[in-house]
């Protein structure tokens, strides 16, 4: 039998009698050849779908990649996947059986051969004769097409048995009614002469074309020393005691590498550390930069980062946290839609910094909200950030000092969780957090998918797309049902996700989170990482040359000319008119709860703040600014309403105290209040003590002294 080669492969000249090329060569759970899911990589896109066995297409399942479309065969009713080839592919599909069919697929090769056009040829599986011709067709579509045509007239056969198509199942896809057929030729030699089909879509690295590997960014450490054995295997090459039975040179430098990720190195200060290390320490290493990144250090960072940290657990904060998140998703639904992924995505990263650090108090730059967000418009963030002050925590701005931008900023604190009555604390547990995106991954998907992503974390099982689109926020409200773009829009995150290896669809069309991305969406996310944190590093060394900048001092000279008109205006107002408003006022605050009282009184004392008050001193002026009688009679009313709160409110109220003197550093009193204390204490004062007795009493007289004391 005479071949002729053509774009790799190896096809029939004449048409052979053969038994069904179809034979199973490849079954269910065999791996397929990695030079094929190249080729499929390279020939399809990103549409797929799973058919039955009745080359029907199952409903409701999407397909977000062809790995995860492989994972489904031989689920339920999937039996295959179809894929839609890019532009500038199309197949001919010869669903002709017998020698007729084996004649069609070889005349359409060699047209291809004469329009110099690469492609290759594939045993369809469903019957001997029957074929695939792929075609990277250069243009020439419509005169394939009309080739097809006469082909189908010289052979006597309909278009559905000779027709050019743009979807096709893919090469490393078993037929539907069972068996893998592997194209004819060299592989390796036609993915190698594949053409570029796309500039947006080039063809996978082969081994024989790799070019530069990028290493991967851990996530940031503090810098440490490494392990002594680990130091002594680099100063003096001594091997130090590992488990396992694989005690090679390469196992050596993996754990090594490990250590130097563990231990806060990036690839560059890990590098020299190799460099110089001593010379049968790191030899493989050393010999190869590119393999040492690709095969050791990438790994190394990828492992180290999967590994999810176990930290003690303040279950005050965790409690906290949770809250947080419902307080969160209220204010999500009182938002238009369009507005909703942004407050999500920082208002989540908020949470997680402050379940990360065990902190209810943690900073927030809003550079620093870029980079792990990846919004990159600050206007966008700072209005988020306004949008939560008050209805998640309190946005701390009196916390940064221009003088010191490097060391301060602005915090955010959540509000404890409430407790029912008093609750012995146990003693910190440990904690795994729940599985964590890729650093820069939300810079790499559209913003939508975050809400998605944490809607679906939240579902312990798989569910549809209606449900995971309504607790992410996209419907217009939570009762109303969504509409059919709004689906739309769900499914297209849902497959951004799947593409990325962050959630999968079941065979039942019903989708769930998955733990790992997948290692293409990781270094993308690096990649897009790096390129954020690079300008945000370069703004911030900006920003901190230029010093105190002019808006800054314009800003303090209004604000405190603003104080200064306030406090003109409430100067020039009557006596009876002031004191009217200050008892409104204090009605008003005495009916909010603590919670809200502590908001109220944060709000004023940065106003203050602002204007350039001290806000320690001023508090400590107004306590001395009070007569000794005065002030004791103010002492014994205070001390008589809070003995008479219920003790959780007593609590609540102390601690929400003990918040605001250390917000804002305020003493508990002043040196000129606390002689009189003392002296009030050792010179008791006649009137004072019939006003203790007076309010001792109510106003039935049956409340004596040792019921306010005991409660």
């Amino acid at each position: 039998m005479n071949l002729t080669a053509r774009g790799g492969f190896v096809l029939p000249e004449t048409v052979p009698a053969r038994s069904d090329m179809s034979k199973q060569r490849g079954e269910k759970g065999a791996r397929v050849p990695r030079v094929v899911a190249q080729l499929d990589a390279a020939l399809f896109g990103r549409r797929w779908f799973v058919i039955d066995a009745s080359n029907v297409r199952v409903p409701r399942v999407d397909v977000a990649t062809l790995e995860q479309g492989l994972t489904l065969i031989g689920k339920g009713s999937a039996a295959s996947v179809v894929g839609r080839l890019r532009d500038g592919v199309c197949v001919v599909d010869v669903d002709v059986a017998g020698e007729a069919g084996h004649a069609i697929a070889e005349d359409v090769a060699r047209w291809c051969d004469r329009a110099a056009l690469w492609h290759l040829v594939r045993p369809s599986g469903g019957a001997d004769g029957r074929h695939h011709v792929f075609v990277a067709h250069n243009g020439q579509l419509e005169e394939l097409k009309t080739y097809a045509a006469s082909v189908r007239a010289r052979f006597g056969v309909s278009t559905p048995n000779v027709d050019v198509r743009s979807a096709v199942r893919p090469l490393s896809t078993p037929h539907r009614c069972g068996g893998w057929t592997r194209p004819y030729g060299d592989l390796r030699a036609a993915l190698r002469s594949l053409p570029e089909i796309t500039p947006a879509s080039p063809r996978p690295a082969t081994r024989s074309a790799v070019g530069a590997v990028t290493p991967e960014t851990p996530r940031p450490r503090r810098r440490r020393p490494l392990p002594r054995e680990w130091q002594e295997y680099l100063r003096a090459g001594t091997l130090p005691r590992i488990g396992g039975q694989d005690r090679s040179r390469s196992t050596y430098e993996l754990i090594c590498t490990g250590a130097m990720v563990r231990a806060g190195f990036d690839v560059e200060a890990a590098w020299e550390a190799i460099q110089v290390a001593h010379p049968s320490a790191m030899s493989k290493a050393r010999a190869s930069r590119r393999r040492w990144v690709r095969a050791v250090w990438n790994r190394a960072v990828r492992d180290m980062d999967a590994a999810a940290p176990e930290y003690a657990v303040d279950d005050q904060v965790m409690a906290a946290v949770e809250q947080g998140r419902a307080r969160l998703e209220e204010v999500m639904w009182s938002l238009p839609a369009r507005r909703r992924p942004a407050l999500l995505l920082v208002g989540h990263h908020l949470l997680d910094r402050i379940e990360r650090t065990q902190q209810m108090r943690v900073p927030c730059p809003e550079r620093d909200l870029v980079v792990e967000t990846g919004i990159t418009d600050r206007k966008t963030i700072r209005s988020v950030l306004q949008l939560l002050h008050g209805r998640l925590g309190v946005l701390d701005t009196t916390t940064f000092q221009p003088a010191r931008s490097a060391q301060t900023s602005y915090e955010f604190v959540i509000d404890t969780a409430p407790e029912q009555g008093v609750r012995e604390i146990p003693p910190p547990r440990i904690h795994t957090p729940s599985p964590r995106a890729p650093r820069g991954c939300w810079s790499a998907l559209p913003r939508v998918c975050h809400s998605v992503w944490r809607a679906l974390s939240r579902c312990p099982e798989p569910v549809t797309v209606e449900v995971v689109a309504t607790l992410a926020g996209m419907s217009s409200s939570r009762t109303e049902a969504l509409t059919p773009s709004q689906v739309r829009s769900a499914r297209a995150a849902l497959r951004a996700l799947g593409r990325a290896g962050m959630a999968e669809c079941d065979v039942d069309g019903q989708w769930a989170i998955r733990a790992d991305a997948s290692a293409e969406h990781a270094q993308s996310s690096a990649t897009a990482y790096r390129c954020v944190h690079d300008q945000v590093v370069e703004e911030r060394c900006e920003y901190r040359a230029g010093g105190v900048s002019q808006w800054s001092v314009q800003q303090a000279a209004e604000l405190k000319a603003n104080r200064a008109r306030e406090q003109a205006w409430w100067d020039g107002l009557e006596a009876p008119e002031r004191a009217e408003r200050r008892r409104a006022r204090q009605e008003e605050f005495a009916g909010l709860s603590v919670v809200e009282q502590e908001r109220v009184k944060i709000e004023l004392a940065e106003r203050r703040v602002r204007a350039g008050v001290d806000e320690a001193a001023r508090h400590d002026a107004w306590v001395d600014g009070h007569t000794m009688d005065a002030w004791v009679r103010r002492s014994i009313e205070r001390q008589y309403r809070y003995q008479r709160l219920p003790e959780p409110l007593q609590q609540a109220k102390a601690a929400a105290w003990q918040r605001h003197r250390e917000r804002f550093g305020i003493a508990r009193g002043t040196p000129l209040a606390t002689s009189r204390r003392e002296h009030a204490a050792a010179l008791p004062s006649t009137a004072a003590g019939r006003d203790e007795e007076f309010l001792l009493v109510d106003s039935g007289g049956r409340t004596t002294r040792r019921d306010v004391e005991t409660g």
